[in-house]
């Protein structure tokens, strides 16, 4: 059935006008519409309706034409099909291998139900401190001890948004290159710059050129806001249940207190780095 390209689709009609609805039942409202109304039309414009059927959930609360939804997903369709050529371009020159596979082999590659269409496989890169080039950024950040892979990869995010220069992992961390650590990243492992070293490696390599060591802590700290931070800066967390060992804290430039206004005693780890980060990029 080829629906007329003024027309709205009749199986939305009660959702797009009631205050009480749902993405389930959009969903479920979407499919059925898809399936009934849009098979057709989108088959000869080669579009699936399974790839119309996100989009749809954000149109169906408005009264969009067909034909402008259709044009929309051949647009879609269309920058899709150029950006993943443009990447197996750029795989294949810098010496890499595309490898194209059914979408229940993608799924069990990546772990998820409902996959992107693209995974990509890396080695992992050198993460010694000799990686690092403190001079390249104001701010790094620096997490000690940290067991979580998902409060790891939100740090990597947290300081891709801060623009730091990187992550340096102290003792027994979380592995950075995981599944969750890299998923919670959202890409921002490939922009960060990531170390891995004991606090007997750490300590020294700081104190072997400029850098400021913060750390978050109830021992003689001042408060966070106006504290004097300077470049470059390394702030650091410590793990998520026992904090930063004493000895480490006092061996911190520079201690500060963000203070707790409710009946909790502690942030997350990884967001204490992130209000403490964003403190010292306002202060530099």
């Amino acid at each position: 059935m080829t629906p007329n390209t003024s027309d709205t689709i009749p199986l939305l009609e009660d959702l797009r006008h009631s205050p009480h609805v749902c993405m389930a039942e959009a969903a479920r409202a979407a499919n059925r519409a898809l399936s009934r109304y849009y098979g057709a039309y989108l088959d000869s414009a080669g579009i699936a309706p399974g790839q119309a059927s996100l989009l749809m959930q954000l149109y169906y609360l408005k009264d969009i034409p067909v034909a402008d939804f259709a044009a929309r997903m051949r647009t879609e369709r269309t920058t899709m099909i150029r950006n993943i050529a443009a990447l197996e371009r750029a795989v294949v020159d810098a010496g890499g291998d595309v490898i194209e596979t059914s979408p229940d082999i993608l799924t069990k590659i990546t772990g998820k139900d409902n996959p992107q269409a693209v995974a990509g496989v890396f080695a992992e890169w050198d993460t010694t401190l000799d990686a690092i080039d403190r001079s390249s950024a104001n701010i790094w950040l620096v997490a000690q001890a940290l067991r979580d892979p998902g409060n790891l990869g939100t740090m990597l995010r947290t300081g891709d948004a801060l623009g730091a220069g990187g992550l340096i992992l102290i003792d027994d961390c979380a592995d950075p290159f995981s599944v969750e650590a890299v998923r919670a990243s959202m890409g921002a492992v490939f922009t960060q710059r990531l170390a891995q070293a004991r606090w007997e490696e750490f300590e020294p390599w700081l104190r072997s050129g400029a850098g400021q060591l913060v750390a978050a802590s109830l021992r003689d700290a001042q408060p966070y806001r106006g504290a004097p931070y300077s470049a470059p800066c390394f702030v650091m967390v410590g793990n998520e249940s026992r904090g930063l060992p004493e000895p480490y804290e006092m061996a911190c430039d520079l201690r500060v207190t963000m203070p707790m206004k409710g009946r909790a005693d502690s942030l997350n780890a990884a967001v204490a780095a992130a209000v403490l980060g964003y403190e010292v990029l306002a202060s530099l």
